[in-house]
């Protein structure tokens, strides 16, 4: 808030506030100050959902239906390090629900469009510090559309395909259509990259959408400078970020209540 008092731009990864509040008063003070407030959610400029956005734009898939996605990463030794803040409360504003589930939240917002409610479970499975929240947890989003989305996260299961000494993430992702249906997303294990996205259309053969080589780990920084530069519009909006967090929020007040919880979305 200070920096855009004081007639800044602020770029951050993500806006990770424990409260819906705090996202609201950070695009308030934006507007305000008349300044620009860009969120890096790298996922968008993935090539699974650069493609698949493609193809839904040219209406290939016809009426969405719903989807999957199932999004992990192997961080056991940073859930375990007292110094470290990935995962803790205090600090992150929870588990792997906002750390990673804000992320796939806004991929599916861009797929399905106005959230409208979300149910969700979560569970601490492999962490042991008592400051560090879920990691593991799984969401269902309802749209305004009737399309349904099921959403699995997981702080350590990219630890089942390290090698000694190495690293795993990635995401896999259904989208599905009257028109057809999409799989896809990306591995990244020991810092090689595999990134796919395969259509299927009734009565058709398979199409697979060969990875083009300009989706890097940095692109979405790329894409940030230009729209700062005024060369083109960002990737997503403030607001668009704002409202994945409304979908985390959300799936917290559901594990807090046990039922279904309406998404308080923001239109502007």
């Amino acid at each position: 808030l200070e920096a855009f008092r004081a007639g800044k731009h602020v770029i951050c990864e993500k806006p990770m506030a424990p409260v819906l509040a705090d996202c609201d008063r950070m695009l308030d003070a934006a507007k305000a100050n008349s300044r620009q407030f860009f969120v890096t959610h790298s996922l968008r400029e993935d090539f699974f959902h650069r493609t698949a956005a493609r193809r839904i734009a040219a209406g290939a898939m016809g009426r969405l239906l719903g989807g999957s996605f199932r999004w992990f990463t192997d961080e056991e030794s940073r859930l375990e390090d007292p110094g470290h803040w990935k995962g803790t409360r205090d600090r992150s504003g929870g588990g792997v629900l906002i750390d990673g589930g804000c992320h796939v939240a806004d991929v599916g917002n861009a797929f399905f469009g106005r959230a409208r409610r979300v149910v969700a479970f979560a569970g601490k499975l492999v962490a042991k510090r008592p400051e560090v929240g879920e990691d593991t947890a799984a969401y269902t989003v309802e749209y305004e559309s009737g399309a349904l989305a099921s959403i699995l996260l997981s702080f350590t299961a990219g630890s089942s395909l390290r090698s000694p000494g190495g690293f795993a993430a990635g995401m896999t992702a259904d989208v599905y259509g009257t028109g057809g249906a999409l799989e896809g997303g990306y591995l990244l294990r020991d810092a090689g990259w595999h990134r796919w996205c395969v259509e299927h259309r009734s009565g058709q053969p398979d199409v697979s959408h060969y990875y083009d080589g300009k989706a890097l780990a940095g692109d979405i920084d790329v894409s940030i400078g230009r729209a700062m530069r005024g060369e083109g519009p960002p990737p997503l909006t403030a607001l668009d970020a704002r409202n994945a967090v409304a979908v985390v929020d959300a799936a917290y007040q559901s594990l807090a209540s046990g039922r279904a919880v309406e998404v308080d979305w923001r239109d502007e």
